[in-house]
């Protein structure tokens, strides 16, 4: 390797090192989804990665919360239905769409994506779960809970 290469791999190093930035305070930085008509926000500290659906196994005599499990890098993690737990008609099934999958190791099948957004105390005043624009932050430790019943 030339010197070049090494002081390139080095700063690249060094900038990828640093510790990430702390959150601003009074900003939600969230991942906002799509269920049909209907938009969603997961607050991204949550969410470990998105990966497209591929192939859901489906698990006999389980919930119909449960839209499966899936094999991801030698791990089988659950991935529930976000339409189903949070009580919505089902609307397509999970064959196509995206799953969330969350620190907890948990999945969350999801018809679409729409990216991340900033929220700001403006945009979400204490106390409300909705934005102007109908995006429902949804509370993450409830959904646990309700994938626990």
């Amino acid at each position: 390797m030339t010197a070049a290469f090494e002081t390139v791999w080095r700063q690249r190093a060094a900038r990828l090192a640093r510790p990430a930035a702390p959150p601003e305070p009074g900003v939600l930085t969230v991942l906002v989804v799509r269920l049909g008509e209907e938009r969603y926000a997961l607050d991204l500290a949550a969410v470990a990665e998105v990966a497209p659906t591929g192939h859901l196994s489906p698990v006999p005599g389980a919930a119909a919360m449960l839209a499966g499990v899936m094999a991801l890098r030698s791990q089988i993690r659950p991935v529930w239905d976000l339409a189903r737990l949070l009580g919505l008609a089902a609307g397509a099934t999970p064959g196509g769409g995206y799953v969330v999958l969350l620190r907890t190791n948990a999945g969350l099948w999801v018809e679409g994506l729409e990216g991340i957004r900033r929220l700001t105390r403006t945009e979400l005043p204490e106390g409300r779960r909705v934005t102007a624009d109908l995006v429902a932050v949804l509370d993450l430790e409830a959904l646990r809970k309700e994938m626990e019943r």
